[in-house]
């Protein structure tokens, strides 16, 4: 899925060069066109898997209902990890625990910015991806 824009172009979401969702490794992913505010921008990457409802609603859902106009919610959030950088990016690293069970599990990925100029929520969304976990 697609990004909304926000002060800094439309945030993006990618596994790091090289990453892969390995079980038993960590999975280092990049966040990039995060605002340049000159403090410190949160950034909430989240993981579930489930990418066809939320909270009763179906996915992908339009976010303009919360003032959010052109944000997409693709994921149900299972975890949301709070990250923070002043430079526009930031990598986002997962540690896959080492069980078996895992591998060929589809892992929906996305992440919500605070972007406070950029619509009446002060929120946007990165694109999202699919990690399927492998050996």
């Amino acid at each position: 899925g697609l990004g909304c824009p926000g002060s800094n172009g439309t945030p993006a979401l990618d596994a790091a060069p090289g990453a892969r969702p390995i079980i038993g490794q960590n999975f280092t992913m990049q966040i990039t066109n995060v605002p340049i505010t000159g403090f410190f921008v949160v950034v909430l990457p989240f993981i579930g898997f489930n990418n066809t409802s939320t909270g009763g609603l179906p996915l992908p859902l339009n976010l303009a209902f919360l003032g959010m106009p052109g944000c997409i919610q693709y994921v149900d959030p299972f975890q949301v990890t709070f990250l923070f950088t002043p430079t526009g990016a930031v990598d986002w690293t997962v540690a896959i625990p080492p069980f078996p069970g895992f591998a060929g599990l589809p892992t929906y990925v996305q992440a919500g910015v605070i972007d406070l100029t950029a619509n009446r929520r002060g929120l946007i969304a990165t694109n999202a991806g699919i990690a399927t976990l492998g050996w």
